[in-house]
């Protein structure tokens, strides 16, 4: 659901479920689907994040971040959106202010369909002041269909800070014009970072 100005959820596993929204800025998770405060040790485990609507953000930790979420571990799950500016993520689909760290992607996929429809494994959309660190993709998939869809592993649209990425055989396809796609970064603003980004036989 919501989570509320300085609160918290901890310890969350899903195990073979589904979280699904229908709706504009309809934001969905395992965590919480809107976030004002913390989300900590988030797993999912063959379990799905979906939303259908404008704006409607989805990931594993929180949909739209306003805070911290950290330790998000997702294996075979899958997180969609469909919709105009809807982003999605395994941590967290939009970071608008605050962190994310440690969150490891093992054999899942992160896929939206909308203009501006950003993705990918720590935050799909990364705004100004907040920062991804330490996020690792093994055997997992970035995919964007829209114009202007950015797809990364740490981050699909940066305008912040993306800091230790590491990608193993791993994939971000974008498709769609001004649909960019990277490893640290899909789209990196002119105040964006990225730092210490490494790949295994990744594309």
């Amino acid at each position: 659901g919501s989570l509320a100005s300085n609160g918290a959820v901890s310890n969350t596993t899903t195990w073979d479920s589904r979280v699904e929204t229908a709706g504009n800025n309809a934001n969905a998770a395992i965590g919480a689907g809107y976030v004002n405060g913390t989300v900590i040790d988030t797993s999912s485990v063959k379990s799905t994040v979906a939303t259908s609507g404008k704006n409607a953000d989805a990931g594993i930790a929180g949909g739209h971040i306003h805070g911290n979420a950290a330790n998000t571990f997702a294996r075979n799950s899958t997180v969609i959106t469909k919709g105009e500016g809807a982003n999605a993520a395994i941590a967290g689909g939009t970071l608008a202010s605050g962190t994310i760290d440690n969150t490891t992607s093992i054999h899942s996929q992160v896929t939206t369909a909308g203009a501006g429809a950003h993705a990918a494994v720590g935050a799909g959309s990364v705004l100004t002041g907040c920062a991804v660190t330490d996020t690792t993709a093994i055997d997992s998939l970035i995919d964007t269909a829209g114009s202007g869809a950015n797809g990364g592993i740490g981050g699909g649209a940066v305008k912040g800070a993306v800091i230790s990425t590491l990608a193993e055989n791993s994939t971000v396809s974008t498709v769609g014009d001004g649909g960019n796609a990277g490893i640290g970064a899909g789209s990196l603003a002119s105040n964006g970072a990225v730092s210490n980004t490494t790949t295994w036989d990744s594309r």
